[in-house]
């Protein structure tokens, strides 16, 4: 099983990776703060947050977007993508 360990452990870095450069991201601006980001959806969409996802959406125009799954006053669950940089909601489902 060395090689099935291995594969892991190189996942584990890249997650890793990602982490210390969101954590780099936010320390040079480029990503607004968590808190910040919910106080700006917060007029708008009201609820309890059950999951946030911090992303580098690489592929997309947008750099890092937060991911944030919550739950409405209707009791329904919405997903937002929010623009890191900006707290701009991106994409509401």
């Amino acid at each position: 099983g060395d090689h099935r360990d291995l594969h892991v452990r190189s996942r584990r870095q890249r997650q890793m990776c990602i982490r210390d450069r969101a954590i780099e991201a936010v320390k040079s601006g480029e990503i607004l703060p968590l808190d910040q980001i919910l106080v700006s959806i917060k007029d708008d969409y009201e609820g309890r947050v059950l999951a946030i996802n911090l992303k580098d959406n690489e592929q997309g125009l947008y750099g890092w977007v937060y991911d944030i799954r919550m739950i409405n006053s209707d009791n329904r669950v919405i997903n937002l993508r929010v623009d890191a940089g900006t707290s701009t909601v991106l994409m509401v489902e």
